[in-house]
C-alpha cells in the first residue's frame, strides 16, 4: 500500500477554549440578562424562651455528697413516686443487684408482678456473665 505523500493534509478541528474561558463565556450574556432580585430581610425571630421548672425538680449540684442524705432524697423520692402510683395499682422499687451492684428501678402491680424493670433482667445477665468471664481471665490476686 502506497502512501500519496502530495496529498493535501485534512484540516484539524477547531481548537477548544480553555474550560475557564468557556466559563466566562457562558457567564456574561446570563450576567448581563440577569437582574439581581432584591430580598426582603427576614423580621428578627426571637430565641425560644423555656419556663422555669419547678424548684423542687431543680437539684443543686453536690461534688462530694453525703450519702446518708443521698439515701434518705432517694427514699423521699421513691415514696412520693409510689403514692402516685398507686393510684395506678402501681409501685417503684428500688433495688442494687448484689452481683454488678448496678441499680435497679422495678415497677410492679399489685399482684407482685413486674411491669417494667431497668435494667432488663437480660442486661443484668449479660452484665454478670462478663464479670464472671473477667475473674476467669485476669487474676485478681495482684
Amino acid at each position: 500500500m502506497e502512501v500519496d505523500r502530495a496529498a493535501p493534509i485534512p484540516a484539524l478541528p477547531p481548537r477548544m477554549p480553555e474550560p475557564d474561558k468557556m466559563a466566562a463565556r457562558a457567564a456574561e450574556p446570563a450576567a448581563a440578562s440577569k437582574k439581581s432580585p432584591t430580598v426582603d430581610a427576614a423580621p428578627a425571630v426571637e430565641p425560644l424562651k423555656r419556663p422555669e421548672p419547678p424548684a423542687y425538680l431543680k437539684a443543686p449540684f453536690e461534688p462530694n455528697p453525703n450519702p446518708d442524705q443521698v439515701q434518705r432524697e432517694l427514699q423521699e423520692s421513691v415514696r412520693a413516686a409510689n403514692e402516685r402510683l398507686l393510684e395506678r395499682g402501681q409501685q417503684v422499687k428500688i433495688d442494687i443487684d448484689k452481683t454488678t451492684n448496678m441499680v435497679v428501678v422495678s415497677v410492679k402491680d399489685n399482684a407482685g408482678s413486674t411491669v417494667r424493670q431497668i435494667p432488663p433482667e437480660q442486661s443484668l445477665q449479660i452484665a454478670r456473665s462478663v464479670d464472671r468471664l473477667t475473674g476467669i481471665l485476669v487474676d485478681k490476686k495482684a
